[in-house]
């Protein structure tokens, strides 16, 4: 999943430098519950459109822009008087590149669960509300990574995709002697553990296994904080018919119970088929793209988008520096964008959701190890006909390939036949007159008779190309001999000279005694014999 990536360049004032982010900690004396302060955080930052990133055990940042600061103070007023004994900080500027891209992450979480996507991980994007009653394929989905880069601009690497998922019936696990004791509310627990039980959870897509099932949550269970998290940080809201008892690791005993629509059975998120899939992640695209355009950035309107590249698809994705170092040096001319609107629907092609095929054996074009393709961008510039254009290359090297004896006589033979076939002469369509033949069919008659004459040559030359061939696996096959049969001599003559003939093989003696010519037949002593009368 998420092969494809498109690095946006964006910065929130087109012209001058950007105002930089301002920072105020607040430090708590003693460590303070987790769980209530990533959701009260969380509310803050939807509310007042602000970065409020907690600090665990003891710390929260509230980062913000300086035409915000009416808001962050409430934000900060809300927290010291959440939890008792808080100490704020003064004001100081950010000079963080990773707090930056952390606090433009958590303003985009906002605006995309505004719009109706749901945060997984953190960084996966969904368009679903994954409840029991919708539809669960071809989910528009993305996956965006923030980084500060150069200039102060934000860049944004998005990779697109379309996604299907299912959830565990509790049909499909138990026997129907169950079904009662499950529809009266009790909990019924599963005797196995095996792959039919794996599955994955929401929203942190963390793995484990299902191994029970209730109508109603378990008595001493309680998911009211858990599911008010859920709802402010990810999107996920209760739209379930009953629960689902799931244990993480292998013989561990970490197990809750979740709503079943917050289990996903298997690995979760699998690729959508592979007809609607480049479509379906094209509309994910656009989608974001679109909300890019109308977010209102830390309150300083819009952003302005400046480049968008494609790094790669089909081949390995390069590093996040190496692509955008490529990027600039090499395609500095053609990022410049007149418009922010990034693809349209004719160029849903551009991504590529194949499956890489392996080097080829004989290949009659191979390029040398150290040839490099160079990394181009996706430009979408308007030419002068008003029609968009863009180009796609890749950043990759191609690997060296060995071709047999066999692949070579191939290609040789396949070129000499194209060669016979393009020395055919031209016959002029001006030709003597014969009596009572045509100019057309003595065209074709001579025409046909020196395309037989070239192809008996060729034919000519391929037998002489496996005759030498031939000759060339005999010759192999004779040297090879010689060489063994000078190494057993060798060895026969310095058993001699320290008088442990015995000490070698009947295998030896008979290879020795062959290569003279001799009889190998007979007991060891015999073949001792005879090599010692040889030799001696």
């Amino acid at each position: 999943m998420f092969r494809n990536k498109v690095l946006v360049r964006a910065r929130a004032v087109p012209s001058a430098p950007p105002p930089p982010f301002i920072l105020r900690q607040l430090s708590f004396p003693a460590a303070v519950p987790a769980l209530d302060l990533d959701i009260l955080c969380c509310r803050l930052s939807r509310r007042h459109r602000l970065a409020c990133l907690p600090q665990p055990p003891s710390d929260v940042l509230v980062v913000y822009q300086r035409c915000q600061s009416c808001a962050a103070a409430e934000a900060v007023s809300g927290i010291a008087e959440a939890f008792e004994g808080a100490a704020v900080g003064e004001e100081e500027v950010v000079c963080s590149g990773s707090l930056v891209a952390k606090a433009v992450e958590c303003d985009l979480r906002s605006l995309m669960l505004e719009h109706g996507w749901r945060c997984l991980g953190e960084s996966v994007y969904v368009l679903s509300t994954f409840a029991d009653t919708k539809e669960r394929t071809d989910q528009c989905t993305v996956n965006v990574e923030v980084k500060l880069g150069r200039n102060d601009d934000i860049e944004f690497a998005v990779s697109p995709d379309a996604l299907w998922f299912t959830t565990p019936k509790f049909s499909d696990f138990v026997s129907s002697d169950k079904m009662e004791t499950f529809e009266n509310g009790k909990e019924v627990i599963l005797d196995y553990c095996n792959f039919r039980t794996a599955c994955t959870t929401l929203p942190t897509l963390q793995e484990g296994h299902v191994i029970g099932f209730s109508m109603t949550l378990p008595t001493g269970q309680c998911l009211d904080k858990f599911m008010q998290l859920c709802s402010l940080k990810h999107g996920l809201e209760a739209d379930y018919s009953h629960y689902a008892a799931v244990r993480f690791g292998y013989e561990s005993s970490h197990e809750i119970w979740l709503p079943c629509s917050f289990v996903l059975q298997g690995s979760g998120l699998q690729p959508a088929p592979k007809s609607s899939r480049a479509s379906r992640a094209m509309c994910a695209l656009q989608s974001f793209m679109g909300l890019l355009n109308a977010w209102n950035f830390f309150g300083q309107n819009h952003l302005v988008i400046k480049e968008q590249l494609l790094l790669n698809s089909t081949a390995t994705l390069p590093t996040w520096d190496k692509a955008m170092s490529s990027a600039r040096t090499n395609n500095s001319e053609d990022l410049r964008l007149v418009h922010t609107n990034i693809l349209t629907n004719d160029q849903s092609l551009a991504l590529d959701f194949r499956t890489p095929k392996p080097a080829v054996l004989c290949s009659t074009s191979i390029k040398p190890w150290n040839t490099k393709v160079q990394m181009t961008s996706l430009s979408l510039d308007n030419d002068d006909t008003g029609n968009r254009k863009g180009s796609i290359n890749y950043d990759c090297q191609t690997q060296s390939i060995v071709r047999t004896n066999l692949c070579n006589t191939s290609c040789l033979i396949e070129a000499v036949i194209q060669q016979s076939k393009d020395c055919i002469p031209q016959v002029p369509d001006e030709t003597r007159a014969i009596p009572g033949v045509k100019n057309d069919m003595l065209s074709t008659k001579v025409v046909d008779n020196q395309k037989d004459e070239l192809m008996k040559k060729a034919t000519k030359a391929k037998g002489r190309r496996v005759v030498n061939s031939t000759e060339l696996t005999s010759m192999n096959s004779k040297t090879n001999s010689d060489v063994l049969n000078d190494d057993i001599v060798r060895k026969v003559t310095d058993h001699q000279k320290r008088g442990e003939l015995r000490l070698l093989t009947v295998a030896d003696l008979k290879c020795f005694l062959s290569a003279r010519k001799v009889k190998v037949g007979g007991t060891k002593e015999m073949l001792i014999k005879r090599v010692a009368e040889l030799i001696g």
